[in-house]
């Protein structure tokens, strides 16, 4: 026993320079035994989607995530007093370039949306002197940073 589907679509022909649409008829019929099949292929599909539904959304929302990483820390010298007006460096040591950053009055500073794929470099500098340079691995797998930065004002 067998059943079926008739389809009715409405289109204009590109050939015909009409104005009255043309109607085309299509009939489907199946038997219940190939129905029967495909209706349990599609079950099981859409079980085997929806249970890797979550694992395989889960790993996008992760990486979207841990794309990004943030560095925050204070610049102050050797007796720990703040250094306002310190010139933060950050280099990406992928491109090469350098963002910098001015230290606020009490020496905090502060780089947002990092790649974490990249390697950095981060050093102040105040005065003419220079922090020790330290650096950021992208095989670290943390997200937010937070790096204290010496400089010797020789003092």
């Amino acid at each position: 026993m067998g059943w079926g589907m008739t389809i009715r679509k409405s289109f204009r022909s590109p050939t015909k320079w009409s104005d009255t649409p043309q109607v085309a008829e299509t009939t489907y019929n199946w038997s219940m035994k190939n129905a029967s099949r495909s209706r349990f292929g599609s079950l099981v599909l859409a079980v085997c989607l929806a249970g890797t539904g979550a694992s395989v959304l889960q790993p996008v929302a992760l990486m979207a995530q841990a794309s990004q990483r943030t560095v925050s820390g204070r610049v102050t010298d050797k007796s720990d007093a703040p250094m306002k007006g310190a010139i933060v460096y950050l280099k990406d040591d992928h491109t090469l370039s350098i963002k910098s950053f001015i230290a606020d009055e009490t020496g905090s500073f502060r780089f947002a949306q990092l790649s974490s794929t990249t390697d950095y470099e981060l050093w102040a500098e105040h005065n003419g002197k220079k922090s020790a340079v330290k650096t950021i691995s992208s095989f670290d797998s943390k997200t937010a940073f937070t790096i204290n930065l010496k400089v010797d004002t020789g003092s």
